[in-house]
């Protein structure tokens, strides 16, 4: 064999090999990818910052562990989960607010159905599941607002039936790694 023939199978190698490491790793690629479409609506930024959070039972057991992203600005918090088509299992969105207060949601842009969980620092004060997403064409002023019953500083978003599926009760904890 020719060595034309040896340099094209090195490298074909080295591209299979380089895209094998890159859909494995794709954390590489994110600073050449600042943004991805969706569905022609809105950007969603990719590097957001993304933690662990661990949900405790009173003895200290882990009922569940997901990844979250943090919503700790305006921006974050306002966008939220608007105009994402979906939520991957087991992750969420965090908002941190302050000061502690009753703070008020809606579900402008969302299109799929959430459970709210309201946390005062660490520990799960109320919960409310299932939260519908709008009906098409329902105006901002028509959106119906949720509120907690009690001062928080926290929210936590996931999908409908985390709550149910992982026995979510008022008084677990959080844990933020």
């Amino acid at each position: 064999m020719d060595k034309k023939f040896w340099f094209q199978m090195a490298g074909l190698s080295i591209v299979i090999l380089g895209a094998t490491f890159l859909a494995f790793n794709y954390k590489y690629l994110l600073p050449f990818t600042s943004q991805i479409k969706n569905s022609g609506k809105q950007n969603i930024s990719v590097n957001s910052q993304t933690k662990i959070l661990k949900i405790v039972d009173a003895s200290g057991n882990i009922k569940v562990a997901l990844d979250v992203e943090i919503a700790d600005t305006n921006e974050k918090r306002n966008k939220g989960l608007g105009y994402r088509a979906s939520l991957a299992t087991n992750s969420g969105m965090l908002f941190i607010h302050t000061p502690t207060k009753k703070y008020t949601y809606w579900m402008k842009g969302m299109q799929f159905p959430i459970d709210i969980i309201w946390i005062l620092n660490d520990k799960i004060v109320d919960i409310l599941p299932n939260v519908p997403p709008p009906i098409e064409g329902q105006t901002d002023e028509t959106l119906e607002r949720y509120s907690s019953t009690v001062d928080i500083n926290r929210v936590l978003e996931t999908n409908a039936g985390f709550v149910i599926t992982h026995d979510i009760q008022a008084g677990d904890r959080i844990v933020l790694e």
